[in-house]
């Protein structure tokens, strides 16, 4: 049985989705299924994810009759996972190669871990790094207590571990409770703040996820 999906919600990508479809494509953990959604694009991202479905097997498509917006579209995707392991990836981010072999084994030894995430770099539009506090590691747990774990990651929480890998009966449950609600960026902290305060949030710092700031967390669905 496959263990992770990457599920994909597309809309207007054709800028940056290459990158996002190499860095899939350059995993070293291949035992994924990528789900992705196309939101009706209008500018060629279509065609490009069924080049991508054409060459690669595990790779499922879906177009939208109309676009339904992108908290739907983020939900669709989780919605027709069948692995016991989610990750959520946009078109305008990539990931470091070996991002799932390192965030996988996390949540294979840890029960109580419903999140791994990596190292977070954030990038300009030409996806070079931006000039202050580009890069964000995830804070060290050793040594710490329960209430200083949920402490440090409250103190240096990123958006971006919406991006990280999810058990994907934890993610679903979560995402049901905040997904009404209206703006995508306010969505991605309150569906991560149950994780962080339930102290089921770890991290690695082999792997490293690259965040383009693209826009779209500014849209209104």
């Amino acid at each position: 049985m496959t263990r992770v999906t990457i599920g994909m919600p597309v809309y207007n990508g054709a800028a940056y989705i290459e990158q996002a479809i190499a860095a899939i494509e350059a995993q070293t953990y291949t035992d994924f299924t990528v789900i992705a959604a196309d939101n009706v694009s209008t500018d060629g991202s279509w065609e490009i994810l069924q080049a991508w479905a054409a060459r690669d097997r595990r790779v499922i498509l879906h177009r939208h009759d109309e676009n339904i917006g992108a908290l739907a579209n983020f939900r669709y995707v989780l919605d027709h996972a069948e692995t016991p392991y989610f990750m959520w990836h946009a078109v305008d981010d990539w990931m470091s190669p070996d991002y799932l072999s390192a965030l996988c084994p996390i949540l294979d030894a840890a029960p109580t871990c419903a999140l791994a995430c990596a190292d977070v770099t954030r990038v300009l539009i030409d996806g070079s790094p931006k000039p202050r506090k580009a890069t964000q590691s995830f804070p060290d747990f050793s040594g710490l207590s329960r209430r200083r774990r949920v402490t440090a990651t409250l103190r240096s929480r990123e958006a971006v571990w919406i991006y990280g890998l999810f058990r994907t009966d934890h993610i679903r449950r979560v995402q049901q409770e905040v997904g009404d609600f209206g703006y995508v960026w306010s969505a991605d902290r309150l569906m991560l703040l149950p994780f962080i305060l339930d102290d089921a949030v770890r991290g690695s710092a082999e792997a490293h996820f690259y965040s383009r700031a693209a826009g779209a967390s500014n849209q209104l669905y």
